[in-house]
């Protein structure tokens, strides 16, 4: 690294304890969720000062991530918190949030698919996201319904909150399935 880099010259030129002895730690490229990167980092990195932090985790950047990295402006990391969150919102993209919103978005009930298959393939793909945004999934879950009495439901009244959501289609499964069985 050049000089003292992004670091201020508070957390460059802060001494390193002479008993410390660094942690193994893991590599952060780019391509993963910086988030799971920085809570990993964070359990095995527990006592130690701001300017060790620091210096830590930038050890622990490598490719694309050293590449963002060392291109911050000169003296503008002045903490740990600083780092982490422009860690974080540098490789924003790589997060599963955004993953799974795309992947929601891109569900949509087939002309044939029952509305209890296309629920429950959507409700699954939903239920493995860790951070989904409910507002998010809703409308995914609305906008890629085929016209149908629940999606008229929907439009005339909106459900406020993700298990009225959950609770409506469920009703309107039961509805298509009762309609669907013989007598």
């Amino acid at each position: 690294m050049d000089g003292n880099a992004p670091f201020s010259d508070a957390i460059w030129l802060a001494p390193i304890p002479e008993d410390f002895r660094p942690p193994r730690l893991e590599a952060y490229r780019g391509a993963t969720d910086p988030r799971e990167h920085v809570q990993g980092f964070e359990a095995t990195i527990r006592q130690s000062d701001e300017a060790t932090k620091c210096h830590l985790l930038a050890n622990t950047l490598k490719g694309a991530a050293f590449s963002w990295f060392v291109k911050l402006p000169r003296g503008y990391i002045s903490s740990y918190e600083h780092l982490k969150w422009e860690l974080i919102a540098g490789f924003i993209g790589r997060t599963r949030m955004i993953v799974f919103d795309m992947v929601l978005a891109n569900i949509k009930q087939g002309e044939r698919e029952s509305l209890r298959d296309y629920t429950n393939h959507f409700f699954a793909a939903a239920a493995e996201a860790e951070d989904v945004d409910p507002p998010v999934a809703m409308h995914n879950f609305r906008r890629g319904l085929k016209v149908g009495d629940l999606s008229k439901s929907l439009q005339l009244a909106k459900p406020r909150s993700y298990p009225e959501l959950v609770a409506r289609a469920s009703k309107f499964m039961l509805l298509e399935d009762a309609e669907s069985s013989p007598l």
